[in-house]
């Protein structure tokens, strides 16, 4: 462990800059209140508005007391953060305070993100916050499985621990220490993320070793209220598919994919000209030892099935887990331009699944006895998309640019789980989503391949 003195100051352009990063967050939350239904999304920005919910108390209704700071069980999951106005030290004090990192953790250190992180994978994201001064502060914090308070040198430290849950169950390191320290006589408190790395020691020792010292410039950014209102989801229902009804392209037949690139009038086909699995990454570019087994092969991926809980009654709930060995797809395509000008074409097919005539991608399997399952975190199978894309043509990211009347050849390379074999398809157009099924879109027919 090693102590540090860090006087974190930002300069007085950054904090005009967020000064109006705020005013403009306050300009689009009282444009919210009028809506009904709005889709929550909170942004970090340089010295946060920290994400908490915000009651406004007159105030000549609050009685101002010297510690003013508490952590309270409000749920079987759930503890509340309530913080009240506070009285401010004597009129002679500094007019602005900076937050002073005091201690780190031995192998942290400060990245140009302004997060501090170890090699070992571990962070801590720190927000310093002016608290306002006619409002009552009340965050909830869900998924809470124990939180303690206690006062040492002039602050109020409050420590909750969160439960892993499905989102980070393959973590080995994870974000499950929140920390607020609210600085006693001031207007300014710290909030504070740790990743699972830290023992309750070194949290503790974090904590008590943040301070304020006197600034020229104002470095805390203003407490932002977020707006309430409705959460609206999506319709993610996934549509009813019959085989008989798809647009089902074999191996070595062009498939017409228009108005998939960036102009209307662009004429693009592309044609699979052999696809087969493999149990190995043999013949892909890059380094894949971390998804390999013994033998060398593609590793069993482990799908363990949840049901979500709400984090207040009830935390994420392991129903059962299943092994399913892995096969490498690897797909060689021809993309033609039959356009009259140069083109420049998005490669993004993807694979997907028929189960009871609901069309399905990788992580979206479904089961009777869970609702969501592991297998869409694993690294190689984002979305049902290729881990690898090769051309001798050269690409940026998964763009090409393919020459009036010329083609470009590619090879894709996926990861496919045992159970989708047999009925295994690829969309080969990039306008295609599961929820909005369109029969004409061609499809590759790959249920073949065994």
């Amino acid at each position: 462990m090693k102590k540090l003195d860090i006087n974190v100051e930002v300069p007085e352009i950054v904090n005009a800059k967020c000064q109006a990063a705020y005013a403009q967050i306050y300009k689009e939350c009282e444009g919210m209140k009028r809506k009904k239904n709005i889709r929550m999304k909170r942004t970090h920005i340089i010295a946060a508005c920290a994400a908490a919910a915000l009651v406004i108390v007159p105030t000549s209704a609050i009685a101002y007391e010297y510690i003013s700071a508490r952590i309270e069980k409000t749920g079987t999951y759930q503890n509340t953060v309530t913080i009240t106005p506070q009285e401010t030290q004597a009129e002679n004090a500094a007019e602005f305070m900076a937050l002073n990192i005091g201690w780190l953790p031995e192998g942290y250190s400060l990245s140009p993100s302004g997060k501090y992180h170890s090699e070992q994978g571990g962070g801590i994201t720190c927000e310093y916050i002016k608290l306002p001064k006619n409002l009552v502060v009340s965050e909830q914090i869900n998924n809470s499985i124990s939180s303690e308070q206690y006062a040492v040198d002039g602050k109020q430290i409050m420590i909750s621990e969160k439960a892993k849950g499905l989102t980070n169950v393959n973590d080995e390191i994870y974000y499950n220490h929140e920390i607020w320290v609210v600085f006693d006589g001031t207007d300014y408190a710290a909030h504070a993320y740790l990743t699972s790395d830290l023992d309750t020691a070194a949290v503790k020792a974090f904590a008590e070793g943040l301070t304020l010292t006197p600034s020229d410039v104002e470095t805390a950014g203003d407490y932002c209220p977020p707006e309430t209102g409705k959460i609206v989801h999506g319709n993610d229902s996934a549509p009813k598919v019959l085989r008989d009804e798809l647009n089902l392209i074999a191996i070595g037949e062009a498939a017409e994919l228009n108005h998939t690139g960036l102009y209307a009038e662009d004429t693009i086909s592309m044609t699979v000209t052999d696809a087969w699995l493999q149990k190995n990454f043999d013949g892909i570019d890059g380094d894949y030892s971390a998804y390999t087994d013994a033998s060398g092969n593609a590793a069993d991926v482990v799908r363990t099935w949840y049901n979500p809980g709400n984090g207040v009654d009830t935390l994420d709930e392991e129903v059962m887990s299943e092994t399913l060995p892995q096969h490498v797809l690897v797909v060689k395509a021809t993309f033609t331009n039959d356009s009259d000008h140069a083109v420049e074409h998005i490669i993004f097919p993807t694979l997907f699944t028929i189960r009871d005539n609901v069309a399905m991608k990788n992580g979206m399997m479904t089961s009777d006895i869970a609702e969501r399952n592991t297998e869409f975190l694993h690294d190689l199978k984002a979305d049902g998309g290729f881990f690898s894309i090769q051309s001798e043509s050269g690409m940026h990211k998964n763009h090409i640019t393919i020459p009036a009347g010329e083609s470009v050849d590619v090879q894709l390379a996926y990861l496919v789980s045992e159970d989708m074999l047999g009925s295994l398809y690829m969309n080969m157009h990039l306008n295609f989503t599961l929820t909005k099924f369109d029969e004409k879109f061609p499809v590759l027919d790959l249920c073949d391949l065994q």
